[in-house]
């Protein structure tokens, strides 16, 4: 009896890009996310220890109510310095991003795209004598965050890419850019 074989894709396959702003916003997946990356959603919930009315001295059950959803990403890898200047902006940035978070393989096959608004809560940049520097970087969702069928599987041939979805839009999320660029 032959099974079933998971359908699986390479880790590099799962893209964290982050838009410009611009409109068309074009949305970059940054070099230093070469190595370890995720995305993690949870559901915050209410707890409510239900008593038993028959016998007061039996233990409750824990029941819950979620209340809120919320995302938060991850990314690492070694330190493409180049981006040290686009981390530390939007780090220091009290704006949110828009973000497409891409599981790159075709729909029939569960590719998606969560696409909505993020903060940067975390730019670390850490180094060892005799290896190379690394980075981290933390986001969490700012808002609602869409998850949508993908519609093409070409999306590492380069790394600035097009719109993939509509993010919900969220204030001027570049304004250090356009300030540097009008100056």
């Amino acid at each position: 009896m032959a099974g079933t074989p998971v359908k699986h894709a390479r880790g590099v396959k799962l893209l964290i890009m982050v838009g410009d702003g611009a409109t068309p916003e074009v949305f970059t997946a940054y070099c230093t996310v070469n190595a370890a990356r995720s995305i993690t959603g949870e559901a915050a919930t209410n707890d409510f220890n239900i008593p038993d009315c028959a016998d007061p001295d039996a233990l409750g059950w824990l029941v819950r109510e979620k209340v809120s959803l919320s995302y938060s990403l991850q990314g690492a890898g070694i330190l493409n310095t180049p981006d040290v200047q686009v981390f530390t902006d939007f780090l220091a940035d009290p704006t949110s991003r828009n973000c497409q978070i891409v599981v790159d393989v075709p729909a029939a096959d569960g590719g998606v795209v969560f696409a909505g608004p993020f903060h940067m809560t975390k730019f670390e940049i850490t180094g060892d004598r005799g290896s190379k520097m690394e980075a981290t970087i933390n986001m969490v969702s700012d808002g609602e965050v869409t998850v949508t069928a993908t519609t093409t599987t070409e999306f590492l041939e380069g790394k600035t890419y097009g719109a993939l979805s509509s993010a919900p839009a969220k204030g001027n999320h570049h304004k250090a850019k356009a300030e540097h660029e009008a100056a």
